[in-house]
């Protein structure tokens, strides 16, 4: 069995044999080569990666990753209730508006982007917005923002109800 492969792999041309050995040969000393220890400039920026601060840093953004999950997956919730029409406008964008104002980064950014008289206002433009960006069949989904937009212009009516925010 061996010497039926043997024979088949130096059956073919030179090239579809001696290639891919000197790829593997190379990729093989490649990664089997050591790595240079960071000297100079480089080791003051970046320091030894196993380095303990590095470790607190990790569990810190891991920690900040896992927050912005559950905002997330929280205002995922909220939004499923207002396309039921189990939630108004006005209380999910209450609801977006306290979950923001736990983070500063967060509140800033909807303050930055969309334009208002409050931050109830500029919460509820984000509510419109995160809505807009659903994936909902077309039909469902007009008459879905077209009811977010009645309500808008109900609850802040010398306001303008198709102002894109700013980016």
């Amino acid at each position: 069995m061996t010497r039926r492969i043997l024979t088949a792999v130096l059956a073919q041309p030179v090239r579809f044999v001696v290639y891919p050995l000197i790829g593997c040969a190379a990729l093989g000393l490649l990664f089997a080569a050591p790595r240079p220890a960071a000297t100079g400039a480089d080791a003051a920026i970046w320091g030894d990666w196993t380095d303990a601060s590095m470790t607190d840093a990790n569990r810190v953004l891991d920690r900040r990753r896992a927050d912005v999950a559950a905002r997330v997956e929280y205002k995922e919730a909220l939004l499923a209730e207002l396309a039921a029409g189990r939630a108004t406008l006005a209380a999910v964008a209450g609801a977006f508006l306290r979950v923001n104002r736990d983070d500063a980064v967060c509140l800033e950014m909807v303050r930055a982007t969309y334009p208002g008289g409050s931050d109830e206002e500029k919460s509820a433009r984000n509510v419109l917005d995160y809505a807009a960006g659903r994936h909902l069949p077309t039909g469902p989904k007009a008459v879905f923002l077209a009811r977010l937009a009645a309500e808008f212009a109900a609850a802040y009516p010398s306001a303008p109800t198709h102002v894109a925010p700013a980016r």
